[in-house]
């Protein structure tokens, strides 16, 4: 599996279509899920200020991350379904499942650059990029592994994305629910407010 992991690394990043061919090993399997899983870690220093400011534990913020792999796995899932359903009965193709969520993993893999989410004024920006980054490494898969063109992998894409906007505006607040009680918290300190407190304090000094 280590042996794959800068090859995937690199190549996935690259778009180098060649490099799709690794995923169908075992070894390279293998190796999706621990850059996913570096992913998701990477997505959590990010966060980790805003536990920081609501003086999460170390109990605390381990339970947030495995909380994140759950959601971010979730999603992963769904957007594979929308892909593959839409390759079967709208293009009458029968892909792999297997597959086609290796490559699904595999679109993460800008996201181990997450952590850069934490520039401010910018890291909206960085998150943006890494999102479109992660839909061309998905197109150049399914162009790769299915024959599908640019314009066919970008809508079977789009209708993952349509759907996780769905999901996540209906059931949204219900997960963040779930998270806080993780966290064991009622709300977040709101970062702003934090900073402003902080510098009311410093201030009357």
């Amino acid at each position: 599996m280590t042996s794959n992991l800068w090859p995937l690394f690199s190549g996935t990043l690259q778009l180098h279509e060649t490099t799709f061919d690794l995923i169908k090993t075992r070894s390279g399997f293998q190796a999706c899920l621990a850059l996913f899983a570096l992913a998701v870690l990477s997505k959590s220093l990010g966060e980790a200020g805003i536990l920081y400011i609501n003086r999460a534990t170390k109990g605390q913020y381990l339970r947030g991350l495995l909380g994140s792999l759950a959601v971010l796995f979730f999603t992963a899932l769904v957007w594979t379904g929308c892909i593959w359903l839409s390759c079967r009965y709208a293009l009458g193709l029968t892909p792999d499942y297997r597959q086609v969520f290796a490559i699904v993993l595999v679109s993460y893999v800008p996201l181990i650059f997450s952590f850069l989410d934490i520039i401010p004024h910018l890291g909206l920006v960085v998150f943006k990029l890494l999102t479109i980054w992660g839909l061309l490494i998905t197109i150049t898969g399914l162009h790769r592994e299915f024959g599908l063109t640019i314009g066919q992998g970008l809508a079977c894409s789009a209708v993952g994305w349509v759907l996780f906007y769905v999901l996540n505006s209906a059931f949204g607040g219900a997960a963040e629910k779930v998270r806080l009680r993780l966290l064991g918290r009622d709300r977040w300190v709101n970062p702003k407010e934090a900073a402003v407190a902080l510098l009311e304090r410093e201030l009357r000094r």
